[in-house]
């Protein structure tokens, strides 16, 4: 049996849509909408009166105050969020600039996005769109820790450097990430800006499996039927598949489905194959429907009826 298990994910950051929102038409200018107090600048004058009342306050005014003006900002921070989703990026970017210059570390990471891709500005800047990433990450906010470590990985928007890299992942696991930590095992196991250390590369994988990371399980699962690092057991490998299934890893659906199909250490059961195959197949696999119609020749029709009972049963658990 072959199982082939692409260690590195594919790297999965904002989603963004059209730079304007878009028509049968064509794309559509944003609409310039009355001042919002979001928007609003207070002059030097009123910035001078502002300081004096906060010099007058007490602790526990200042602290409300300061209560008051962080809600402000989270609530004016999902007004471009708001915009961003409805692809008016314009406005996305005109809520979260003096956000961002305030030090809010969501806004900022907002428009790393927005100059990454060119959306809401006049043209695209990696440049500006690394130095919004890094204040963020600096700042301490793990998805823009993890997107710097990926941005120093890939050298997108600025010079390679996989050590660094390791570094930023290794903080935003550290705060609990599941792709950071996942990424750092696969950095450790692979020997990729680190020495290589199958070992830590393992330990960092169970970490990551056991936090519940559907392809750190599908990996362990991979290790214990190759015997990588680990003693070889069919059965581990079993019962990590059938986790990482439960979790809607499509890899994982498909070993799980090879194992009661063709396993010749544990106990064939080709109701549960043909549910996992074609679990798989709906799912967009185009190797489990093929193996399926091979299963289907070696299957009886009750064993038949019992997977396609099965399958309505895992539909239901399956995320």
């Amino acid at each position: 049996m072959r199982f082939l298990m692409v260690i590195i994910p594919v790297l999965a950051l904002l989603g963004a849509v059209g730079a304007v929102a878009q028509s049968k038409g064509g794309p559509v200018e944003d609409i310039r909408l009355p001042e919002d107090p979001c928007l609003k600048r207070l002059d030097a004058a009123a910035r001078r009166k502002a300081a004096a009342a906060r010099r007058k306050m007490t602790e526990k005014q200042i602290a409300k105050a300061r209560a008051k003006a962080k809600a402000k900002a989270e609530a004016c921070y999902r007004k471009g969020v708001a915009y961003f989703l409805r692809g008016r990026y314009t406005l996305a970017h005109e809520f979260w600039l003096p956000l961002a210059k305030a030090g809010h570390v969501k806004a900022q990471f907002g428009l790393s996005k927005l100059y990454a891709r060119g959306l809401g500005v006049e043209e695209k800047d990696e440049k500006i769109a690394y130095t919004w990433l890094r204040k963020a990450a600096e700042a301490g906010f793990a998805n823009a820790q993890y997107a710097l470590g990926d941005a120093l990985l890939r050298g997108k928007g600025v010079k390679q450097d996989q050590r660094e890299a390791v570094a930023w992942y290794e903080k935003a696991a550290g705060q609990g990430h599941g792709e950071a930590r996942f990424k750092l095992a696969a950095l450790h196991y692979a020997g990729i800006g680190v020495p290589k250390n199958e070992k830590r590369g393992l330990l960092l994988y169970r970490a990551a499996a056991d936090a519940g990371h559907p392809a750190a399980m599908t990996t362990m699962g991979v290790m214990y039927f190759n015997g990588q690092v680990v003693k070889k057991s069919e059965t581990k490998a079993r019962d990590w598949w059938i986790k990482a299934s439960y979790a809607g890893e499509i890899n994982a659906m498909v070993f799980l489905a090879r194992i009661y199909h063709r396993s010749t250490h544990l106990p064939r059961n080709y109701p549960y194959a043909y549910a996992w195959y074609t679990m798989a197949a709906q799912r967009g696999d185009i190797s489990a429907k093929k193996e399926r119609t091979g299963l289907m020749r070696l299957m009886r029709s009750i064993e038949l009826r019992k997977g396609k009972a099965h399958l309505a049963m895992i539909k239901k658990k399956v995320r």
